[in-house]
């Protein structure tokens, strides 16, 4: 999935767009995500606020704990009123734009047995082959992941009960009407397809029926779930196959909820091109995960680039569906790597313990296979092989 962020600016060129703002200008009516100044009285901006919004505007979302903000619709004429109170107690503003999936269908695995051996596989290997091994112990037993995507068939047999619902931010109900949310879920934790077989998967729907939604719908489910993950008091993942240009609001709230003791695993992107120039891709507490393909390459559509910090299979992944309960697909995309490493990191956790999230995305590092993706950097003849996930605790 792709965030499009086509406004994002920096706290120091708050005055600037304000100015604009003022003027009637700069920025038109429509939807926006408002950060907050770290020293703002936040209730009495929320009165002021309150008593200039008209017929036509509203506050969609108010965000507070890893991230303090809110999403809101304004409407015409209500700009030039806003400029006092936004003057003072802004710090960004971002255009609150369009969400969508991003995911190919396709008619082959191989995932599993590759992340679970040091080798590549065999130069003859299939990806329509189905007898591949992978061995494990632990399995993310003890694990929360909070699958942030467009929901999950719960009632699907990959998920044996470990599947809840968690938060909907979408207008429909909290099922999965697109797929993409329920093959990612196994991924992580299905019986069949998933690299961490026992963990408890957690629904954070933030697209709708047609598979998009908005910026600040996606900041409202991961704030929803930094929260519930602090307040479980388990190890918990979240796993984020979503991203898009950089932004201040997304980069922020990974980085409180990470220094938090919440561990994200996010997608690089499907756009073959640098991944340092995406939210969240770009945060350095976040492991970023790009797509390869079974001859380990990069894959074509793959991004890239220095904030890649690991590569997993991404081309032609078989997972569950959400036509009915036994359901599966094809599909291809980094969104596809993402989860198959947010379960090796559960696994890893269920059997060595949770630790803060600089620690365990370097023993994942650490764990992996250097060197062995080719092709990792299109734009750099020089960059050198890249690093493929790996982990086998029965090793």
């Amino acid at each position: 999935m792709r965030i499009p962020f086509i406004l994002t600016l920096a706290a120091a060129a708050s005055a600037s767009l304000l100015d604009s703002l003022s003027l009637g200008g700069g920025v038109s009516e429509g939807n926006y995500i408002m950060s907050f100044k770290e020293d703002t009285d936040q209730n009495a901006h929320y009165s002021m606020l309150e008593g200039l919004l008209g017929e036509h505007s509203t506050i969609n979302h108010k965000y507070d704990g890893f991230f303090n903000g809110y999403a809101l619709s304004m409407g015409s004429g209500l700009l030039g009123n806003l400029f006092d109170t936004l003057l003072a107690d802004i710090a960004d503003m971002e255009e609150d734009v369009p969400v969508e999936a991003y995911a190919t269908q396709s008619d082959a695995t191989w995932n599993l047995q590759r992340v679970n051996q040091r080798n590549a596989l065999p130069a003859d290997a299939s990806t329509h082959a189905q007898d591949y091994t992978y061995s494990w112990t632990g399995a993310g037993a003890g694990v929360d992941v909070y699958v942030i995507d467009t929901g999950i068939r719960t009632s699907h047999t990959e998920f044996g009960g470990r599947a809840s619902y968690g938060y909907n931010g979408t207008s429909g109900d909290g099922t999965d009407q697109v797929h993409h949310g329920t093959h990612v879920a196994a991924l992580i934790g299905g019986a069949t397809y998933g690299t961490a077989k026992e963990a408890s998967l957690i629904s954070v729907k933030v697209l709708n029926a047609d598979g998009q939604g908005k910026a600040s719908d996606v900041l409202a489910g991961v704030n929803w779930a930094a929260n519930a993950a602090k307040n479980s008091d388990r190890p918990s993942i979240a796993s984020l196959s979503l991203g898009g240009p950089a932004s201040n609001a997304m980069d922020s709230i990974v980085s409180s909820a990470t220094a938090a003791g919440v561990h994200f695993v996010v997608a690089s992107g499907n756009y073959n091109e640098d991944a340092c120039a995406s939210s969240p891709a770009r945060v350095s507490s976040a492991i970023t995960v790009a797509a390869s393909n079974i001859d380990d390459t990069r894959a074509p559509f793959s991004s890239y680039g220095d904030c890649v910090g690991l590569y997993a299979p991404g081309v032609d992944i078989l997972s569950a569906g959400n036509a009915d309960d036994q359901a599966t697909l094809y599909l291809s995309g980094s969104s596809m790597s993402a989860p198959i490493v947010s379960g090796l990191l559960a696994t890893l956790i269920s059997n060595e313990g949770d630790m803060d999230a600089g620690s365990l995305q370097s023993r994942l590092l650490a764990l992996a296979t250097d060197d062995i993706v080719a092709n990792s950097n299109p734009t750099d003849p020089n960059a050198g092989n890249a690093t493929m996930a790996y982990y086998n605790p029965t090793q």
